[in-house]
């Protein structure tokens, strides 16, 4: 799935020595997809790509 939401980036162009988080990513999956589970752990892969504008 592609997002269209645009965040904008930080007021440092090296962003070192940042204490705050700059993004956050939540994961939801819906109850239905899980009935069927036969296992408690999962694993797969998140690629995020990140474009400047």
């Amino acid at each position: 799935m592609r997002s269209t939401n645009n965040w904008p980036g930080h007021n440092s162009r090296s962003c070192r020595n940042l204490s705050q988080e700059n993004m956050q990513i939540t994961i939801r999956v819906d109850p239905a997809s899980l009935e069927g589970a036969q296992d408690s752990n999962y694993t797969d892969t998140l690629t995020l790509t990140v474009e400047l504008e």
